[in-house]
């Protein structure tokens, strides 16, 4: 009787012991790290939209929207360039425009004909979290100046993920006097 208790109690003991061994083994599993995360970041700009007018020396460039992505977002870089050319033109007697295609006229130029395309600095916005608002009345440049080039300029916002997804929209600009 006494080596059969021992016995079983040793049994016991060893079964227990594979049963806690295999517990801590489904419990631990295997370290595979979460799946790659390899879903691209969304954007929902409600302003500007495309082929907006901004008034020089009047308007600024208001953003407005928001920024998800499924895991982490990252950055968010707005840029603007000049990407058109106002045709050149000038002023009759009669303040109707003319274009300088016409030989030998003297007439005094359109203003923001000869001015410089407006250059801001590319704007960086660190970000974390699923989601991002712009706050309101968003300026990323400050106000437009009024001694720029007039024509088409494209608005580039771009939005990147922890993971290094990146969106990119373009929104194009008409600056106007």
């Amino acid at each position: 009787n006494y080596c059969f208790m021992k016995i079983f109690r040793l049994k016991s003991l060893l079964f227990l012991m594979i049963t806690l061994l295999s517990f801590s083994f489904v419990a631990c599993g295997s370290d595979d790290e979460d799946p790659a995360d390899t879903t691209n970041p969304t954007m929902n700009i409600t302003n500007p939209i495309d082929n907006d007018t901004i008034f020089i020396d009047v308007n600024s460039i208001i953003v407005e929207g928001t920024l998800n992505d499924n895991v982490e977002l990252a950055s968010c870089n707005i840029s603007l360039a000049y990407t058109g050319t106002d045709a050149s033109a000038f002023i009759e007697d009669d303040n109707s425009l003319k274009s300088t295609s016409t030989e030998g006229d003297s007439h005094d130029p359109v203003t923001g004909i000869d001015d410089e395309p407006w250059a801001p600095d590319a704007v960086d916005i660190s970000l974390s979290g699923s989601s991002y608002t712009f706050e309101d009345n968003y300026q990323p440049f400050g106000s437009v100046p009024g001694n720029i080039k007039t024509g088409e300029y494209t608005l580039t916002i771009s939005v990147e993920d922890a993971a290094g997804n990146l969106t990119s929209e373009d929104i194009l600009l008409n600056f106007t006097e």
